[in-house]
């Protein structure tokens, strides 16, 4: 009788135990998301006054901010492409200058700001909401890491088209997942043809995603509505049908170059962008002497850091691929609903980004923010890899995390601290500016 007493009590105590670890497990998720949010939106939103303000950031402004003072803008400024953008491109400043109040350029970046915010907040509820829970895990490591990741967190303080994209991503990553009813195939399509407009990369987004879908999920997609939604979303775009033909026919023709599509720069970038190790584009010659910064030159060893983990997390995926009995269509297109998307992200849009033969620059690809991120981390930690790899991979991915906020925060610091980067691509800081 002692001994089923005990063994009774020893069994009660481990179910208790095991209760209890569970309930601390459901529950340490969501405040760590939570937390990351918070340190994300911290990282967007402190030193507001040291964005950067060149040539583009002062005409957006400009614009949005003299709507009745002046013509009504019906096209945007020029792109790279010596041609004038549609005007979606700077209505969506003005509808922010509107709502957030802005007076000042300090007003309308923070506005921006606040969107990156937003998508990122967003991009957790469709996590929590629409995924499910066995496909999570990646979409919150994307979360994590997109919130602290340096190039995302500089690019979401400007007053740019780029930095705009990522919430109209959201939109589009939602109805594309729910391309099977008709409400989704047309926000796929309205939001897709909407974010071409404000920048050339969001019709690549949009355009992979279809490519994916018409190739190996035709029967699934709702096409009918997808095409509604896209016929609505060119309506703001017939000023610009309209300017387009005379304007193309006179436009240099360096812009497309065919040696372009034996250049991987779209794959390049999608691998290095989730490292957090691509701050020289915006802080050129500047950039030894940010990683010189803290004892012991502490920021460049943080990217050495950086660089050694993705070469963790890379050989996990490498030999995730090469060992790997999903062969064929599950591993090449996607056997999940998660390696599904990001495969029509990796594959599709690159595809048709590299096949543009356009110049292809990195801010091109916030566009896809943080669809890399989740490329990265279903690959490491997503499917039926084994568990050995996959708590390795969390621990690489922990690490990166914490590399890339201290990365952030340093390369935030040293902006406030030098009043910019004068003379590369970041420019004196708006603070820094002697005539505002």
């Amino acid at each position: 009788k002692v001994s089923v007493t005990v063994a009774l009590m020893t069994s009660t105590v481990a179910s208790r135990l095991t209760q209890h670890q569970s309930v601390r497990r459901r529950w340490m998720i969501p405040v760590a998301t939570v937390s990351v949010l918070a340190i994300g939106a911290a990282l967007r939103l402190t030193w507001g006054q040291d964005i950067e303000f060149k040539y583009d950031e002062r005409w957006l402004y400009e614009r949005a901010t003299l709507v009745g003072h002046e013509p009504f803008p019906w096209l945007g400024m020029a792109s790279s492409l010596r041609l004038l953008n549609p005007g979606l491109s700077i209505w969506v400043f003005i509808v922010l200058t509107k709502i957030a109040g802005a007076t000042t350029p300090i007003g309308l970046a923070r506005a921006v700001q606040v969107l990156n915010v937003l998508a990122l907040v967003l991009m957790a509820v469709f996590a929590w909401t629409s995924v499910e829970q066995r496909e999570r895990e990646p979409w919150l490591w994307a979360v994590a890491l997109g919130a602290v990741n340096p190039m995302a967190v500089e690019l979401a303080r400007k007053i740019w088209q780029q930095s705009v994209l990522p919430v109209f991503t959201v939109g589009v990553v939602v109805g594309w997942w729910h391309r099977d009813k008709r409400w989704g195939a047309f926000l796929w399509g309205l939001i897709g043809v909407c974010m071409g407009q404000i920048h050339i990369s969001g019709l690549f987004l949009a355009g992979g995603f279809a490519l994916w879908a018409f190739l190996f999920d035709r029967t699934r997609t709702r096409w009918f509505s997808w095409t509604g939604g896209c016929l609505v979303g060119l309506a703001p775009m017939l000023p610009w049908l309209v300017y387009l033909p005379r304007a193309f026919a006179s436009r240099p023709t360096d812009s497309f170059a065919m040696v372009r599509l034996l250049l991987p720069v779209y794959w390049a970038y999608w691998f290095v962008e989730p490292l957090g190790v691509g701050l020289w584009q915006s802080l050129g010659a500047h950039f030894p002497a940010f990683l010189a910064t803290g004892p012991s030159h502490v920021v460049g060893l943080l990217h050495a850091s950086a660089i050694l983990l993705g070469v963790v997390l890379f050989w996990l995926v490498m030999t995730r691929c090469v060992g790997s009995r999903e062969r064929g269509r599950g591993l090449l297109i996607g056997h999940s609903p998660t390696a599904f998307t990001t495969q029509a992200v990796f594959l599709g849009c690159g595809a048709l980004m590299t096949g543009s033969t356009l110049m292809i620059h990195r801010s091109y690809m916030n566009a896809t923010f943080p669809l890399e991120f989740v490329w990265l981390a279903y690959m490491v930690v997503g499917g039926n890899g084994g568990e050995r790899s996959k708590r390795v991979a969390r621990w690489a991915l922990a690490m990166l995390w914490v590399v890339e906020l201290l990365i952030s925060v340093s390369f935030l610091q040293y902006i406030h601290v030098n009043g910019g980067a004068r003379g590369a691509d970041y420019g004196a800081a708006y603070s820094a500016q002697p005539l505002r």
